[in-house]
């Protein structure tokens, strides 16, 4: 009896496996990266909403570096959707002072006027490996001139 070198089907089912595992291999993970870093995307432009708000509550102006905690109690209140809202209580994304320096977080810089007031912020967001968001607001000087003093006309 002769032996055959070529291809039996069993062989050629699992050199089928092994190519399709692959391309599994080559193509998913990138997928995931992209989906985290939508989702920090995402979580930054959630805490920018927070810090709008909190600034309309509290006469224009922003929360100090030390008390960013006070966004949390306005997640709630947040024109976003709720998913948004429960995803990002879910992950826990961490909120840190000054520039996000780690996968997943977010860092707010809080930045203040010759007055003392906090009327600004950097917020970044760290991906995989890189800051991959940066969202800025300032208010023009002539605006927190007249917020600090209204009766003058902010002069």
């Amino acid at each position: 009896m002769e032996e055959s070198l070529g291809l039996t089907r069993k062989h050629l089912v699992y050199l089928i496996v092994f190519i399709v595992a692959v391309l599994i291999l080559m193509f998913v993970p990138p997928q995931f990266d992209r989906l985290f870093e939508n989702r920090v995307k995402e979580d930054a432009h959630t805490v920018q909403q927070a810090m709008n708000v909190y600034s309309a509550l509290n006469g224009g102006f922003f929360p100090e570096q030390s008390n960013l905690s006070a966004l949390n109690h306005l997640m709630p209140k947040l024109p976003v959707s709720e998913k948004s809202i429960a995803r990002f209580t879910k992950h826990r994304r961490e909120i840190v002072a000054g520039a996000a320096v780690k996968p997943g977080q977010i860092g707010i810089a809080v930045h203040k006027n010759p007055a003392g007031n906090n009327t600004g912020y950097t917020i970044t967001g760290f991906g995989r490996n890189a800051i991959i968001i940066t969202l800025k607001s300032e208010l023009p000087e002539q605006v927190w001139k007249q917020i600090a003093n209204p009766h003058n006309g902010g002069m």
